[in-house]
């Protein structure tokens, strides 16, 4: 765990909730807003947590580049007032690894505190470290690609059994299905890291070897749900996400493409829908990607509820 964090902010929002994020995490608090500042803490200190307030836009490029040359992005979190297709300048200096939409309400900070502790270690997989403590995980395990449906379906009877409003319900299942068609078809490769199932129509149904199966996990955490898509490759790259991130906020219509490795993550219905979305890869080994959201009674409670993509790779 980093001894500190560093909250480049002077908002007095900020100030509150990420102290407690700090004290959660047994982290000394350091906080700067000006660009001296900023660049004698983090050159010091090679191994801290950054908090980056991106809509301080007069000091955004400065701010960026010396992150960029001190701090990993895996340890630098942007928080911004708006979703992240506002702010198309933070892609020009890729210093972040998470972008967090300044919201504060419960269970947000309880979410930003399990951040930025699974951002302090190397590969931090399994959904339980997204949740409290004692929460049960229901996990299922694809040994068919066909077995698809019937997870989804699964899916669906969880969030109807938790009253999820039907729109949210149906996003979060389409989501689900996209993430389960990634790990199906789009994250296998062979020993030359090619993928070896690109141009396998979509709607096949064969068996799973044992390195090739998918595994599901839902989760129940009293004031957010947790669905997570596993499998054993490791083949998702950071340049991909980012890719497909900076694709959606384009403003362009989204035409999914399957020739392209890493289209099946449907990440425009994601994002844009305002699921929260956490990417954690080990190359050759495993992804983890989780989708997260608040139980809201409705459709706009849960858009305005807490918001973040984060990656881990």
């Amino acid at each position: 765990m980093a001894a500190k964090l560093l909250l480049i902010s002077s908002r007095p929002e900020d100030r509150i909730v990420w102290q407690a994020v700090a004290n959660v995490n047994h982290l000394e608090l350091r906080v700067a807003s000006t660009l001296d500042a900023v660049s004698d803490i983090v050159t010091s200190e090679r191994q801290i947590m950054v908090i980056w307030d991106g809509d301080q836009r007069e000091s955004l490029s400065a701010i960026g580049q010396v992150l960029l040359s001190f701090v990993s992005p895996l340890r630098v979190f942007s928080v911004t007032d708006r979703p992240l297709n506002a702010y198309p300048d933070l892609f020009r200096f890729p210093a972040f690894g998470h972008h967090l939409m300044r919201r504060y309400d419960s269970p947000g900070p309880i979410l930003l505190s399990k951040l930025v502790s699974a951002a302090s270690i190397p590969c931090p997989f399994g959904v339980e470290r997204l949740l409290p403590a004692g929460t049960l995980v229901q996990r299922i395990v694809l040994k068919r690609s066909g077995q698809k449906q019937a997870a989804i379906a699964a899916v669906e009877s969880v969030l109807k059994s938790q009253n999820v409003t039907p729109r949210l319900a149906s996003m979060v299942a389409q989501a689900t299905d996209e993430l389960l068609m990634n790990a199906l078809f789009d994250a296998p490769v062979d020993t030359d890291g090619q993928p070896s199932r690109r141009k396998v129509p979509r709607s096949a149904d064969f068996e799973l070897d044992e390195r090739s199966r998918v595994e599901l996990s839902l989760a129940d955490a009293r004031e957010y749900l947790a669905v997570q898509v596993a499998d054993s490759f490791g083949s998702l790259k950071k340049d991909t996400v980012l890719r497909f991130l900076r694709q959606n906020f384009q403003d362009a219509p989204y035409v999914p493409r399957t020739s392209d490795h890493g289209a099946g993550l449907g990440l425009h219905g994601i994002i844009q829908g305002g699921l929260s979305a956490l990417f954690v890869v080990k190359p050759h080994e495993r992804t983890e990607v989780t989708l997260l959201f608040k139980k809201a009674e409705t459709f706009k409670a849960f858009r305005d509820s807490f918001r973040f993509v984060s990656l881990l790779t």
